[in-house]
């Protein structure tokens, strides 16, 4: 028996670091065998089941359901996830799926329940541990679905209305956690009236899809307890004809400013979809008003700056929501959390044309970029 005992204290010791090593090492040569076996069985019971960032665990298998094209907001998620798993010692491998949001939203329901089945189809045939689904469209359809058909973990991230509200209040809280896209409304309106403390007046410019419609009334209300600007209008449309003409409208106001949420979705006569370069192009042809966004692209497409919720972050969240899970938090107690990492941007090419000069407090926190070709949407 002793013997036993001896062989396996060497094979465990070899997995110890090696301060550890030399420790036992020095306990056996100093106070015999007898005080070791006491120092490993202490040592022994005392342990606790942990997955900490030093230790590798087994390869965990995850699923991304996607709303939107490839793009940036789809790549920095992605990344996000990958990356922050792998800073945990995670070993991760990650099936991309698509629910394709912008060629089934004008499909008939039959269309897009067949959609949603071919992913569903596709969920079941590998053994998961857990499903990351992308904003609001995707989790709209299957959310509840992948949930209590599939008995998955889910993790909803880039959601824009507010948790369990809607079709989640029908789910068990224990059964998902949420990485809410919250926007810094008041930062960015600071922001702004450092980069122009003349302006009085800002308007809110978004389509009208669903997201748009979430993201407007989450600026709206947020701005409602905001005094350093008044808002002046809103619209939600996906008329680009109309978005031309509330454009000129507000262009026309001194001391102005414009607030554009969502450029996607904006449809011309032709009902052709507008991409978002057509767009940043048109407005620094036609206006003079210094325009902020909400997220990265927005700023590469030509607006003047943005705090933007980084894709990045939100697979970052994800990550340390599968970690924290883990390591045995339950998701109710996880529940839903706002993003935290934000990016600050401030358009060189626009700030230029505008004849703006960025106040010194920026320099070193914001992020300074030029308009970029753009070969993707969001």
């Amino acid at each position: 028996m002793r013997d036993r005992i001896t062989v396996s204290l060497k094979i465990f010791a070899k997995k110890m670091s090696r301060e550890i090593q030399t420790y036992l090492y020095y306990c056996y040569y100093f106070c015999g065998r007898k005080t070791l076996y006491i120092l490993f069985f202490s040592f022994l019971f005392n342990l606790k089941p942990s997955f900490s960032a030093n230790k590798i665990i087994p390869k965990v298998k995850i699923a991304i359901i996607h709303s939107y094209p490839v793009g940036e907001w789809y790549y920095g998620i992605n990344n996000g996830l990958k990356s922050k798993l792998k800073e945990f010692n995670v070993d991760s491998s990650l099936s991309l799926l698509s629910y394709d949001y912008e060629s089934l939203k004008n499909k008939t329901n039959v269309e897009r329940k067949k959609a949603v089945n071919e992913i569903l189809a596709s969920l079941t045939k590998e053994k998961l541990d857990f499903v990351v689904i992308c904003d609001d469209e995707a989790a709209l359809q299957m959310g509840s679905l992948v949930i209590e058909k599939l008995k998955k973990k889910v993790i909803f991230v880039g959601i824009n209305h507010t948790p369990y509200t809607n079709w989640m209040s029908t789910i068990d809280k224990s059964l998902f956690s949420v990485v809410h896209e919250k926007y810094p409304i008041d930062k960015s309106v600071d922001m702004l009236k450092k980069l122009m403390p003349n302006l009085k007046t800002i308007s809110i410019l978004s389509s009208a899809g669903y997201t748009s419609i979430l993201v407007s009334k989450q600026a709206r209300e947020s701005h409602a307890k905001i005094k350093k600007l008044k808002l002046r209008r809103v619209l939600n449309s996906s008329s680009w004809e109309e978005w031309k003409q509330f454009l000129k409208e507000e262009n026309n106001i001194s001391h102005n400013s414009l607030w554009i949420l969502v450029p996607y979705e904006v449809f011309n006569e032709k009902k052709e979809t507008v991409n978002i370069k057509e767009i940043g192009d048109w407005i620094r042809a036609n206006t003079k008003l210094p325009t902020i966004g909400i997220i990265s692209i927005h700023t590469k497409m030509g607006l003047l700056a943005s705090i933007a919720v980084n894709p990045e972050g939100v697979g970052f969240q994800a990550a340390e929501q599968i970690f924290q899970i883990l390591n045995g938090s339950s998701q109710e107690a996880i529940g839903a959390e706002a993003t935290r990492y934000h990016n600050f941007e401030i358009n060189l090419t626009e700030a230029r044309r505008l004849n703006i000069e960025i106040p010194s407090q920026f320099l070193g926190i914001a992020k300074f970029v030029e308009n970029q070709e753009l070969p993707y949407g969001k």
